[in-house]
């Protein structure tokens, strides 16, 4: 539980991204600065429960996803790849994530030898 800043941050810089959003919009439309934003983001500071709904809201994501990363009341249709693997990968023991990277990286071989 100690990491959940960062935790909470990664999630909100991978949805910011996604979403198209400048972390200079995305502080205006939650009304603080920018460099409390970057902050977040970095897991230095926290936001306000007023800001985290907020941002929730106009990141399009439940909360639930947004403080504790659970997709379990998130329809999978509603969910974009990256949040699935970001779930699944922080869900798992680090040998399990290790495992994953490996994998991924043999398909993105796969990829590369098949357009050859």
């Amino acid at each position: 539980m100690e990491n959940y800043k960062l935790q909470i941050g990664l999630r909100l810089k991978q949805l910011r991204k996604e979403n198209g959003l400048t972390q200079e919009k995305i502080s205006e439309l939650l009304g603080i600065s920018q460099k409390h934003y970057s902050e977040a983001e970095r897991g230095l500071t926290g936001l306000s429960v007023k800001h985290l709904i907020k941002a929730s809201d106009i990141l399009d994501i439940s909360l639930d996803y947004l403080l504790k990363g659970s997709v379990a009341n998130v329809s999978p249709i509603t969910l974009n790849a990256g949040m699935q693997i970001n779930e699944l990968y922080y869900s798992s023991s680090e040998y399990t994530q290790q495992q994953m990277l490996n994998l991924l990286k043999i398909a993105k071989d796969i990829e590369i030898h098949s357009r050859l």
